[in-house]
């Protein structure tokens, strides 16, 4: 593998970043391979899954990328959703084994996870994607897990689209305001549906100058908190003496 980002990656981010998307990947299948190809293509924007998946068409078996039954997991989930720990449909297993234990950090599933690569596990009599995070910077909890990604995207968009209304409007007192209480209500429809933790939306004081308002240009500043998806459950136990505590009094 050339010591450079695959060209064709580059492009496909490229164009997921213009269309507000993700681009899924597959890694090589080889570990080492598979570490400097993150390495090397890593974006906020980019999920790669290895290895490939195994497939029946016309009575015989083939391995296939696993990039396209992985890609209509998004497709079939809410834009909110981590696509981690959702079923795989239409394959028959893995190109190679993929061993895989929820406590056993050095399981390969874990270990995939923790090189940011999603993987393919059998749980349950089937077989889940397990991976949450993109591969942009790990420290950045804003973009990390893939599904904050496709959140901030969904209200961008969303916003966008719903105040196109006011394109051309007439810039009166309750203007500002009236785009304010659309977003609003956008942000607490986020909240009950689960995919914000919060957000709102102000008019920007500070830029809606007497001037900038005569010219057309109007400013608003919005928040927001995406929801972050559990990733490890740490549980902690303790062997203790105390409820053999009162044994002797009998039957209470």
């Amino acid at each position: 593998m050339a010591d450079t980002a695959n060209p064709i990656v580059t492009k496909l981010v490229y164009v997921a970043r213009r269309l507000k998307a993700i681009a899924v990947v597959d890694g090589p299948e080889d570990e080492k391979e598979l570490k400097k190809f993150r390495d090397l293509n890593g974006n906020a924007r980019l999920y790669i899954v290895s290895p490939k998946v195994k497939v029946a068409a016309d009575d015989k078996t083939f391995s296939a990328p696993a990039s396209s039954y992985v890609a209509g997991v998004f497709s079939r989930i809410n834009f909110w959703q981590s696509p981690s720990n959702q079923p795989l449909y239409g394959i028959l297993g893995t190109s190679v084994g993929i061993s895989f234990e929820m406590d056993d950090p050095e399981s390969t599933a874990q270990q995939y996870n923790a090189m940011q690569i999603a993987t393919l596990i059998r749980e349950d009599g089937g077989f889940r994607v397990w991976g949450a995070k993109g591969t942009g910077s790990p420290s950045d909890s804003k973009t990390s897990q893939i599904q904050k990604v496709r959140i901030a995207d969904a209200i961008e968009e969303a916003i966008a689209a719903s105040t196109r209304w006011a394109v051309a409007a007439g810039i009166n007192r309750d203007f500002i305001g009236a785009v304010e209480r659309k977003v609003n209500n956008f942000f607490s429809d986020l909240i009950r549906e689960g995919a914000i933790v919060g957000g709102e939306c102000k008019g920007d004081a500070e830029r809606n100058t007497a001037d900038a308002l005569a010219r057309g240009d109007v400013y608003w500043k919005y928040s927001f908190t995406p929801t972050a998806v559990a990733e490890t459950l740490h549980f902690e136990g303790f062997n203790t003496n105390k409820y053999y505590e009162n044994f002797g009094e009998g039957a209470q």
